[in-house]
Parts: C-alpha cells; sequence; structure tokens
C-alpha cells in the first residue's frame, strides 16, 4: 500500500517517506519501535533501524536477523535475541540459549537451525566432515 498510486497508505508513510526516503523494508513499522531487527533494517538507508540496534553491542551487527542463529553476544534482548533467528533451534532442542556460541561444540545443537552450535561446530578443530547437516541427526551415519 506504500505506493504512490496509493497515496503512500493513505499519507500513513508519509513520515517514514520524509525520514528514511531510500529505505525499502517489507515491513516499514518496524524501524524505530524500540526493537533491534538487523539484517536489512540495520542499513543506513534505513537509519541504522531507526537507531534500534544503539545498545546491541555484537562483533558484526549485519548478522543481527540475517536468518542464521548466531548465539553467543547476539542472544540478547539488546538485539531481540538474534532478531529471532534462533527461534527454530529453541523448537527442536532442550539445550538453553547459553550453550549456543560458548565456544564448545555441542552435538545436539550442531544442526542447521542452530547455526551449527552458533558457529562453534564449524571450526577446523572440531569436526572434518563434507555433510555437517547430518551430525546430530539421530542416525548413526558412520
Amino acid at each position: 500500500m506504500n505506493i504512490d498510486s496509493c497515496s503512500n497508505d493513505g499519507h500513513d508513510c508519509d513520515n517514514f517517506l520524509e525520514a528514511y526516503p531510500n529505505c525499502n523494508v517489507s515491513e516499514p513499522e518496524k524501524v524505530g519501535d524500540g526493537t533491534c531487527h538487523g539484517g536489512l533494517y540495520f542499513t543506513e538507508a534505513c537509519g541504522r533501524d531507526g537507531g534500534d540496534c544503539s545498545e546491541c553491542d555484537v562483533p558484526d551487527i549485519k548478522k543481527v536477523g540475517d536468518g542464521v542463529c548466531h548465539g553467543g553476544s547476539y542472544l540478547v534482548p539488546e538485539c531481540a535475541m538474534d532478531a529471532g533467528d534462533c527461534e527454530a533451534c529453541f523448537a527442536l532442542t532442550e539445550m538453553g540459549a547459553m550453550n549456543i556460541g560458548d565456544g564448545y561444540c555441542d552435538v545436539e545443537l550442531n544442526i542447521t537451525e542452530c547455526g551449527y552450535d552458533g558457529s562453534d561446530c564449524l571450526g577446523t578443530e572440531f569436526c572434518h566432515v563434507e555433510r555437517k547437516n547430518l551430525l546430530g541427526d539421530y542416525f548413526c551415519d558412520g
């Protein structure tokens, strides 16, 4: 509805378009709503999510909300719990959030949904197999 022919959603989007004329996100109401969404929202064009991520102190803010569960410092309220990127992981495992990205490779978290334990299981010192998605899938693959 936020298009010229619809008068920018009946002028509902005028303030947003004035503040962020080049911000092209699917849910503009999330910009500046008090929650760090990261990803496409954390761009210069969107005012760094309208300033919502100023308290999110992580190595790479663009990883917040990128669809990958990073764990560690990303799983804090200031980063909206990695902008929900770990929800699928939480639904599949009993292990707590504090285990994801803690520097130790937990077999139960070594699945795609958990970002291979927040990348803890991706380092060369941990595991050398071609198909990491088969690890921890409850089948002995040899």
